[in-house]
């Protein structure tokens, strides 16, 4: 039986950043990637499908707090321990 691929959430602004995951986990790993430049863009990746790992650029500033609510919202729906 094929093993189905993992999904990977990228959260991350920087484009060049992004390319370099999507190079390494999609090309070389088979991971599905997925990536969101905003938290609002990541909560409507995780209001659609299931991923196994979420990588999130912290940053600094407001960004910082929007990225922790994010993920302080995950935790309420049951998505991260």
């Amino acid at each position: 039986m094929a093993k189905s691929r993992r999904h990977i959430l990228l959260v991350e602004e920087h484009r060049d950043v992004r390319a370099a995951f999507v190079a390494l986990f999609e090309r070389l790993y088979d991971y599905a990637l997925h990536t969101a430049d905003s938290p609002r863009d990541a909560l409507g990746i995780t209001g659609r499908r299931n991923v196994d790992v979420a990588v999130v650029d912290l940053g600094l500033g407001i960004k910082l707090n929007a990225r922790l609510a994010m993920i302080r919202a995950w935790r309420r729906e049951g998505l991260v321990f």
